[in-house]
């Protein structure tokens, strides 16, 4: 009765009563503060990309951004991800739709939780932790003396903690700082004319003189990676040395082109390297493709590749 002051009930028709009722129970969102709510949204930490998107498109709906609400979804989308993984890869496309983002972002996610399912079902492991134990991340790629296998990380969220404590200076050898404190970073050691370390700590003799970038792959859609994909995944690895003596590696065998090749497992792994030697005796008859990825180490150095090349896999 107080919503048709200072006209009756009587007086006013159905839609007009209707229409009171409505503005008062269910008034009409204010733009600016549903703009406001859709700005601030952000994937929540065990939100699946499927959902984040749903969530979006929700709180768009009183947005009202007509004609541009691709590219406010789009914007949004890309801007409140939380994997930089794959939020660095949709920055580097070109003409990128919100559909576009969607589909590429769902296809990442995937392919990482098939690479965790992979890591579990490994005999004789439950669990990923275990293969990382006694493990600390260094920032460069390193193979050991014999070329007999590889080791390499994924950075990523789900990464081991840092210890608090020091682990071992690789520029001078003190474990009272860490390497980015250490004060001969800028000096050149004697024994390879490098900057970033002294002689006793230099690891020359343990770097093979050529090393093998294999991109695997199981589709032909696989293939189509783009150079700034690669160069994505290339920019986040980093490699792993054993702390502890006699730990013992984990290894399957693996059939390259139906030959079988025993590999050291990393389940943070992205891309795949072999030496030299194995690829001239095994995968010779693939012709090497040019590659624009760099691998560097922490201090700079460039280390060179012989190529990229696609081969058939199989694992049972």
């Amino acid at each position: 009765k107080n919503f048709c002051i200072p006209d009756k009930p009587s007086s006013l028709s159905y839609d007009e009563l209707s229409g009171k009722l409505t503005a008062h129970y269910k008034p009409k969102p204010l733009i600016i503060a549903e703009r406001f709510k859709f700005q601030k949204r952000n994937q929540q930490e065990n939100e699946s990309v499927s959902d984040y998107v749903v969530a979006l498109k929700r709180l768009s709906t009183h947005c009202d951004f007509g004609r541009h609400l691709d590219e406010a979804l789009r914007d949004r989308f890309v801007s409140g991800l939380k994997v930089e993984a794959i939020q660095r890869k949709l920055l580097t496309e070109q003409d990128l739709t919100f559909a576009k983002a969607c589909e590429l972002a769902l296809s990442m996610e995937m392919a990482s939780k098939n690479t965790m399912e992979f890591a579990s079902n490994l005999k004789g492991h439950s669990t990923v932790n275990k293969i990382d134990k006694k493990r600390e991340t260094k920032s460069a790629w390193q193979t050991n003396p014999a070329g007999s296998g590889w080791k390499s990380r994924v950075k990523s969220e789900h990464s081991i903690p840092q210890r608090t404590t020091h682990q071992p200076c690789y520029r001078c050898g003190g474990n009272n700082h860490a390497a980015q404190g250490c004060r001969f970073k800028t000096e050149t050691c004697r024994k390879c004319s490098r900057v970033g370390h002294i002689a006793r700590m230099c690891k020359t003799k343990k770097w093979l003189g050529n090393t093998q970038y294999v991109a695997e792959t199981s589709s032909p859609k696989d293939t189509a990676r783009s150079e700034a994909e690669e160069e994505l995944f290339m920019n986040t690895v980093y490699s792993t040395y054993t702390v502890g003596k006699g730990e013992k590696d984990i290894k399957v065998t693996v059939k390259l082109e139906e030959t079988p090749i025993d590999m050291q497992v990393d389940t943070g792994a992205a891309v795949t390297l072999v030496p030299e030697i194995v690829y001239k005796k095994h995968l010779s008859h693939l012709p090497l493709e040019a590659t624009k990825v760099r691998l560097s180490t922490f201090s700079g150095e460039n280390i060179p590749l012989l190529g990229t090349v696609t081969v058939k896999a199989k694992y049972e």
